[in-house]
């Protein structure tokens, strides 16, 4: 498709059309990679964790493959997520963060309880 031969309003339409499908993928490949962790399927093609099948197989990055690990993980905790990524509310790095935010406050908790 030739992009210059596109009128402004039908560029700007598609433009938004593609992130709206972009945030759709995302949560059905958080979904995915979901049942792929709960099957440990990445156990059958030799991969020690889901984020090295992510790496190796995915071909993501250790950064997008650690960011949509760890969506997935507080989404499957706070399924009410998924639709807030899908609508645009929270991006993949928000929920990113908060995963670790909250993994970090897990941790401090665990070590005050022990204590």
């Amino acid at each position: 498709m030739n992009l210059k031969k596109l009128e402004d309003l039908e560029l700007l339409s598609q433009t938004k059309q593609l992130v709206q499908n972009e945030r759709q993928l995302l949560t059905q490949i958080l979904q995915h990679l979901r049942e792929v962790e709960r099957r440990k399927l990445y156990c059958d093609l030799g991969r020690q964790s889901l984020f090295e099948y992510a790496v190796k197989d995915l071909k993501y990055s250790e950064g997008q493959a650690g960011r949509r690990i760890q969506a997935m993980r507080l989404i499957r905790e706070l399924p009410e997520l998924e639709k807030k990524i899908a609508a645009g509310k929270l991006s993949l790095s928000n929920v990113s963060q908060a995963a670790s935010y909250f993994r970090e406050a897990r941790k401090v908790a665990q070590l005050k309880a022990s204590d």
